[in-house]
């Protein structure tokens, strides 16, 4: 019996038919009566059934073990029995190869295990492990605590979440950062993209007197993530250059380390 939910639903209300059952032990006869020319029938096991109704409602189940996940990601790697299994995928707009159309959007590309995770969550929402507590507001970013309280038409509470962030990082002990400062930012993988991290150094801003800048130094992005390293670094006459981390990745997520000390350690190892 494949596992898909919806499937082992059907199988279930058609052993239901006869209250205390055991299903192993049910089979299923389907007769056609046609006037004088007898019986046409079918007979097959629940399972069959339950299949055969699947099918039509849904298409072809996955097999045992097979995720949504991972049949979405097969089928984009190899979309036909006689091409090669491809790791990046590539799409264009038809009117891009018309010369008379001047603003065409640009084609585009992207690995396939990206593209599937994408469909999935637009599908069924983002992955979420069975295991995982609930979020703790206390673990979100202080953008992301108003924007939920925006949601909620809370409007004490998105202005409250905005003054708590900025007040919480006024009152750092470590605030406000100085030079040597080395400031850690950590990211949950999400599906197939593994967990990464990037650091960054506090310099001075050599254009701007009293000024301060992130300088990226190293980041462990792979394929599609590594586009984002580096979003943090800054220019330009900024006294509290960690001011936008703060607040839109959020503490939860940040390690700051001075003087060779750790002054602030948001994530947690697992684990621990």
């Amino acid at each position: 019996m494949r596992r898909d939910v919806e499937l082992g639903i059907i199988a279930e209300t058609l052993a239901k038919t006869i209250p205390g059952a055991a299903p192993a032990n049910l089979s299923v006869l389907i007769t056609e009566h046609r006037p004088n020319r007898g019986e046409n029938t079918w007979t097959g096991g629940i399972d069959a059934l339950a299949e055969r109704v699947f099918t039509a409602l849904y298409g072809r189940p996955t097999a045992p073990g097979v995720t949504p996940l991972a049949a979405i990601t097969e089928v984009l790697r190899r979309p036909f029995p006689t091409v090669a299994t491809a790791d990046l995928i590539s799409g264009a707009d038809i009117r891009q190869y018309d010369p008379a159309v001047a603003d065409a959007p640009e084609p585009w590309a992207m690995e396939v295990t990206v593209l599937a995770l994408k469909i999935h969550d637009r599908l069924f929402g983002a992955q979420v492990p069975a295991d995982a507590p609930p979020p703790d507001a206390r673990d979100l970013s202080p953008l992301a605590q108003a924007e939920d309280a925006k949601r909620r038409r809370d409007l004490p509470g998105e202005l409250g979440a905005l003054m708590d962030g900025e007040r919480a990082l006024r009152s750092a002990p470590w605030y406000p950062s100085q030079v040597g400062d080395l400031v850690h930012v950590h990211y949950e993988g999400h599906g197939p993209l593994p967990a990464w991290g990037e650091t960054y150094a506090v310099e001075p801003d050599p254009g701007f007197a009293d000024s301060l800048r992130l300088r990226l130094l190293h980041h462990t992005a792979k394929g599609d993530a590594a586009t984002e390293a580096g979003v943090w670094a800054t220019t330009g006459a900024d006294p509290a250059p960690l001011f936008g981390m703060w607040f839109e990745a959020g503490p939860a997520v940040l390690t700051i380390v001075r003087d060779g000390r750790v002054v602030h350690l948001g994530p947690a190892v697992p684990g621990t």
